[in-house]
Order: structure tokens, then sequence, then C-alpha cells
């Protein structure tokens, strides 16, 4: 099992957020900017706003060129607003909780994704298309694999 390390890497803090830095990457974590919400967002929090904090993370190479930017997140126990509560019959006493999570990226127009191995819906290009990866260990279906690995035409 390999350890973490933080040799080769730099932090800075400012009011924007944190700036991590090494010889190939720099990664900017935009600082939480709570705002007193309008009393309209607050009734409408109450029934399609997530709990997880936002998050803007910015990877860029030294040069400044962007690497990925990710603009939001999310994370929520299986519920019946997402449509997902059914999965915990499938729970045992001793499996480590449920979540789903997800995670929203900005990229150039004219960028297109390919791979993700267990996606085979009839096309190669899965730009602008949700992509749902599930690991299922019940009694009855042997465990699925999630492939997280995809590779684009910028590189």
């Amino acid at each position: 099992m390999a350890n973490p390390s933080a040799e080769g890497w730099s932090r800075q803090q400012d009011a924007q957020g944190d700036v991590y830095r090494s010889r190939r990457l720099v990664v900017t974590v935009a600082a939480n900017r709570p705002h007193k919400p309008l009393p309209t967002e607050l009734d409408i929090a109450k029934f399609f706003n997530g709990s997880a904090p936002p998050a803007h993370i910015i990877i860029t190479t030294p040069a400044g060129k962007k690497l990925a930017e990710m603009t939001d997140w999310s994370m929520s126990v299986p519920n019946h607003k997402d449509g997902n509560a059914g999965v915990l019959y499938d729970k045992r006493p001793s499996d480590p909780p449920f979540y789903q999570v997800g995670a929203t990226f900005v990229s150039p127009d004219d960028e297109h994704y390919y791979a993700l191995g267990q996606n085979h819906e009839g096309f190669l290009d899965h730009r602008g298309r949700r992509i749902e990866c599930w690991h299922n260990y019940t009694a009855t279906a042997a465990p699925s694999i999630c492939v997280p690995f995809l590779v684009t035409n910028k590189g």
C-alpha cells in the first residue's frame, strides 16, 4: 500500500483559497464563500439543495495550461428524492455506509471523452453524457467493476 507524501509540494494560502504546487502541477482550491441566502433560496433549499459544501478546484501546469476544472460536487446517502433508496434493501449490517457521489467538470467546447470501459451504450464519445458507475455487492450478483479511466483528444 502506498503512503501519501508531501515531498516536492508547496502550499500557499490567501483570500482566494489554497494553491498547491509541485514541479508538474498547480492545484487551486477556491475558498468557500458562504453568503446570506435570500428567503426564496432558503425555501427552495428545503427540497433541492444537498448537504455538501461547494467546491471549485482548478488543476493547471506550472505554465498555466488548464488540465481540469471541477466546479461542484455532491455526496448523499441513498434516499427517495434521488430515486436510489432501493439500494438500501441490498445493504447488509456488516456493510460500510452507502453514498451517491458526483462531480461537475468544465471542459473546452472541442474536447471529447473516450474509454470508461464498462459503459457500452453504443457510442464512443461520452461528452455531454451522464456516466453512472455502480458497485454491486449483493449476495445474488457478482461485484461490478467501475473503470474511471478516460482519454480525451486533448491528451
